[in-house]
C-alpha cells in the first residue's frame, strides 16, 4: 500500500469533488463507481510528473526566468553565474531526487509549488494549471 501525493488535490470535473486515492491505488470521488474504475492513482501521478518535467524543463521562457532569478541571488553573493543549461540540469536532478524518493510530502510540496490546480476532465484527460509566478 502506498501514500499517494496527489490524493485530494485533483478535482473531478464530472462530480465537482476532490479525487481520493485508496491505499491500493484506486481513484474515488462522487461519481458512480463504474466511471473511475479504470483510472489508477499511479497513472495520474506519473502523468503529472511527466508534465512537470516537460513544462518546466523544456519551456525556454520559464527556464530563462528561473536562471535570471538564480543568477541575481548568486551575483549578490559574488558567486559564479549559471547558464540556462546548468540551471536545467540542477532542476532535473532536484526533481529526480524528489520524485524518485519515497516521501509523498516532498512530492506534494513540489507539485503545490508549481501547480495551482489539476482537474480530471470527463474525457479522462488531465487539465493542469501552473502557477504564473514561475
Amino acid at each position: 500500500m502506498a501514500a499517494w501525493f496527489l490524493s485530494e488535490f485533483v478535482d473531478c470535473e464530472t462530480c465537482g469533488t476532490k479525487l481520493w486515492f485508496s491505499p491500493e491505488g484506486y481513484v474515488q470521488c462522487g461519481c458512480p463507481a463504474a466511471v473511475n474504475r479504470e483510472i489508477f492513482a499511479l497513472d495520474l501521478e506519473d502523468a503529472v510528473v511527466r508534465d512537470i518535467y516537460d513544462k518546466l524543463l523544456n519551456d525556454g521562457i520559464k527556464l530563462d526566468r528561473i536562471t535570471e532569478l538564480t543568477n541575481a541571488e548568486l551575483a549578490q553573493k559574488n558567486a559564479p553565474l549559471l547558464t540556462p543549461a546548468q540551471v536545467k540540469n540542477a532542476l532535473k536532478n532536484q526533481y529526480d531526487k524528489i520524485f524518485n524518493g519515497a516521501n509523498p510530502r516532498n512530492k506534494r510540496g513540489l507539485v503545490t509549488t508549481v501547480i495551482s490546480r489539476i482537474t480530471l476532465l470527463a474525457n479522462r484527460e488531465l487539465e493542469i494549471v501552473y502557477l504564473e509566478e514561475l
